[in-house]
């Protein structure tokens, strides 16, 4: 799990040109608009605010603030700090019309944005992602639309025993159907994601696991010497037996208790007290 953070870039392409291009055309509209003038045709000043806490793993990340019209293609994207905008808001310069939908995403470290896909880089786990998306109509000169933050990744915390006091000899290989986010809306994207899970303190792998809409997940332990596969968990089944939600508004996350010497796993998932024993094949 990376934790060096850096500032959000998305992939230059023609989208971003046209993007630019429409920016720099509302620019020119709301220069040339008077108050004498009829200014139905003239561009909208939309205040975007959010509430909601980012959390200790979210704070070095980067802001994006996605703005999208049907009607003639319009999208702006703005790359911000987070603390600022929690406290003050955006102003944003957009076309008026019944329809603009708005996305707000913070915690953004690794994950790549490319056309309308914020998508997590292949080998890493997906960013502590916070957000929240919209549609408000701008017919009038001024509107607000106030979006709260919502967790959108679990943390994967899995607490590993082999009853001996050998150098752990395993690996463990966590993948699912997920690779990340479409926009706008924030729905899960149908993609390969694999993560080699990290140690953490202690005898602890650690992974931040995306929305998920279905119960793919699993997690394959192999050994370190040569890659070869010794058991497969199916956390993502074991989840749905437990009832847990994928689409709650915000993602609690799991814990994982895999012991080899009894040949066993507890799951927990927080604020639940339920724990559930389940066999595994070694």
């Amino acid at each position: 799990m990376s934790f060096h953070g850096h500032w959000f870039q998305w992939k230059p392409n023609r989208a971003n040109m046209s993007y630019k291009l429409s920016c720099c055309v509302l620019c020119v509209l709301a220069l040339s608009c008077s108050i004498k003038e009829d200014r139905a045709g003239c561009p909208a000043w939309l205040t975007v605010v959010s509430d909601g806490h980012l959390g200790e793993d979210c704070e070095n990340g980067v802001l994006l603030v996605n703005v999208k019209s049907e009607k003639n293609g319009y999208n702006e994207r703005s790359s911000i700090a987070q603390e600022p905008f929690l406290g003050e808001g955006k102003v944003l310069l957009v076309p008026r019309e019944q329809r603009i939908d708005v996305d707000v995403i913070g915690g953004i470290r690794e994950m790549e944005l490319s056309d309308s896909l914020l998508r997590i880089v292949p080998g890493n786990d997906c960013d502590c992602i916070v957000s929240g998306s919209g549609r408000v109509k701008m017919l009038s000169e001024e509107g607000m639309l106030a979006l709260p933050l919502n967790r959108n990744y679990a943390r994967l915390v899995m607490t590993f025993y082999n009853g001996l006091d050998a150098p752990e000899p395993y690996l463990f290989v966590l993948s699912g159907n997920v690779d990340g986010y479409l926009l706008p809306g924030m729905e899960p994207h149908r993609g390969c994601f694999t993560f080699l899970m990290n140690t953490g303190p202690g005898n602890n792998f650690m992974a931040r696991l995306p929305r998920q809409t279905d119960s793919s997940v699993k997690i394959e332990v192999r050994r370190k010497t040569d890659y070869g596969l010794l058991s497969e968990i199916p956390v993502g089944e074991i989840l749905y037996s437990l009832g847990y939600d994928w689409n709650s508004s915000d993602l609690n996350d799991i814990f994982l208790v895999l012991d080899f010497a009894r040949s066993s796993i507890i799951v927990s998932v927080e604020d639940w007290v339920y724990e559930s024993l389940f066999k595994i094949t070694i």
